[in-house]
């Protein structure tokens, strides 16, 4: 646009209005631009959060089921035993 100025087909405040209006343009698109990819990240991290915190979940009723079973089975071997102690017991109380 210097060249136009120094041509007189332009004068110097169009030029700058012309090159304002391009800057501000450029602007605009580089600001668009960086909105678009901060919210992909933050949409991805959001992502990544929720599907991390399933995981967790998951984990942690895995482990919550293992010691449900695990106290069943303790549970389940003591009953037997609580059985014959007291029939014994019984057996000795009788005597």
């Amino acid at each position: 646009m210097h060249i136009g100025v120094l041509k007189g087909a332009l004068t110097q405040e169009q030029a700058d209005a012309k090159f304002q209006a391009w800057v501000d343009t450029k602007e605009g698109a580089i600001t668009g631009k960086v909105d678009k990819i901060a919210a992909a990240k933050a949409e991805a991290k959001a992502k990544a959060l929720e599907a991390e915190a399933a995981k967790n979940q998951a984990r942690l009723d895995a482990i919550k089921k293992r010691q449900e079973e695990a106290a069943a089975a303790e549970a389940a071997a003591n009953a037997p035993a609580e059985e014959a102690s007291a029939e014994g017991e019984e057996g000795t109380a009788e005597a």
